[in-house]
């Protein structure tokens, strides 16, 4: 298979499973009776998730991706691909609120309102990553560290954001979106899984490697001590 049928192919894949939920979402048997707004909100809501959720196996280094896309390509797709997905999910919830200033109420009953909470919690992780992203140099974050805390920060708000939508269980009501939604949840484990193996790996092989460099330093040192 060539390069340029693989990346045809992932491109397939890749789309399919993003427009996955989408298309559950409009062909599936669902409750009646919203209206327009809220339901062009709650499909926003559910594409960004899936976006991002999908950048998840951008960073796990995949080598059927890796072997058709160089690196920096893949960084750009993902920092691009993720500011659309943020956007969708900040238009969910902005035409919420404006389509029924009522639900900010419920934010002040926690109790009754957990989801709400969760996807809101959810929505301030985005932002911080995105802050922390683009504006990395200029607020002065160093690039490894930055990498753990964006791992953890992407993990918890897409966490609380599959708390959000199972809670208000409106759509999760219906058996195939539960399904779709459970085994994407799985593949983007995955992909946390293997790149935080593979970050590891990796500063487990640099550690090898400088002590296997210091200990040649120290073996010719005392060979030229030896010589004196």
């Amino acid at each position: 298979m060539n390069d340029k049928t693989k990346a045809r192919l992932w491109v397939l894949v890749y789309f399919l499973l993003l427009f996955i939920p989408l298309i559950i979402l409009f062909i599936a048997p669902r409750p009646s009776g919203r209206e327009f707004w809220r339901e062009f909100a709650v499909g926003l809501g559910f594409a960004g998730l899936s976006l991002i959720g999908m950048q998840f196996l951008i960073p796990a280094r995949i080598p059927f991706i890796t072997s058709v896309f160089r690196l920096r390509k893949l960084n750009d797709i993902h920092h691009n691909l993720s500011l659309v997905g943020f956007a969708l999910i900040a238009l969910h919830a902005a035409i919420l609120l404006l389509n029924n200033p009522r639900l900010i109420r419920s934010l002040f009953s926690i109790v009754a309102a957990w989801p709400t909470w969760a996807g809101v919690i959810s929505l301030l992780f985005m932002i911080i990553i995105i802050i922390a992203s683009v504006w990395q140099s200029e607020i002065n974050i160093s690039h490894q560290p930055w990498r753990l805390k964006h791992l953890f920060l992407s993990v918890v708000g897409i966490a609380l954001a599959l708390a959000h939508i199972f809670g208000v269980n409106y759509y999760m009501s219906i058996m195939a979106n539960r399904v779709i939604w459970i085994l994407l949840a799985i593949l983007w484990a995955c992909g946390v899984v293997v790149y935080a193996w593979k970050s590891n790996m990796g500063r487990a092989v640099d550690s090898v490697a400088q002590e296997i460099s210091a200990a040649r330093d120290r073996r010719n040192a005392k060979k030229e001590a030896n010589n004196k």
